[in-house]
């Protein structure tokens, strides 16, 4: 997380699937449900959620993330998908602390990396800070660069987008061939 203090928000979250999550989806999507099939090179979205501010709500996008990862059957080791885990939760939290109590959860798989993005409401920019031994927070970014194969952010009309990928063991082979 960022150092910044969440002034006085709760440190409880709640998942919430709503309309939301449709339209999340047909920004990436064609938002219909059905599985298609893709080629290797192309993009294909697993899941689009929201999260709000409420108990266990960072844990829940954490077994979602999780569970679309198994269902797929994606070739990432034990450790890859620890650190796609890791780096959620991360972001996740970073958003709900810092950018209004929820934000928009999305997973895409591209054939080679997981990538998952994470959509909030607040204009305020991501940085890796470099915090002091004594302070409790503001480390969440340093583990997402230092775990992700690449991360970065994008503006949105109404806020930002940070996303991150994480490599396929097959990619990883290849990269370092």
């Amino acid at each position: 997380m960022n150092s910044a203090e969440s002034h006085g928000r709760p440190h409880h979250w709640t998942l919430d699937s709503t309309s939301a999550d449709r339209s999340l989806l047909d920004e990436h999507g064609d938002g219909s449900g059905q599985d298609q099939e893709v080629d290797l090179t192309d993009f294909l979205v697993l899941d689009a959620f929201h999260v709000r501010v409420g108990e266990g709500a960072v844990a829940r996008a954490r077994w979602r993330i999780a569970a679309q990862v198994r269902e797929r059957e994606l070739p990432l080791s034990r450790e890859a998908v620890a650190d796609v885990l890791l780096c959620a939760s991360e972001i996740i939290t970073n958003a709900l602390v810092h950018a209004g109590g929820e934000c928009w959860v999305s997973t895409e798989w591209t054939g080679a990396h997981l990538r998952v993005e994470v959509t909030d409401r607040s204009r305020r920019l991501p940085a890796v800070l470099a915090p002091g031994i004594e302070q409790g927070s503001g480390r969440g970014l340093a583990l997402v660069d230092a775990l992700a194969y690449s991360w970065g952010w994008e503006p949105r009309e109404l806020g930002k987008a940070v996303h991150f990928t994480v490599a396929a063991d097959v990619a990883l082979a290849v990269a370092t061939a």
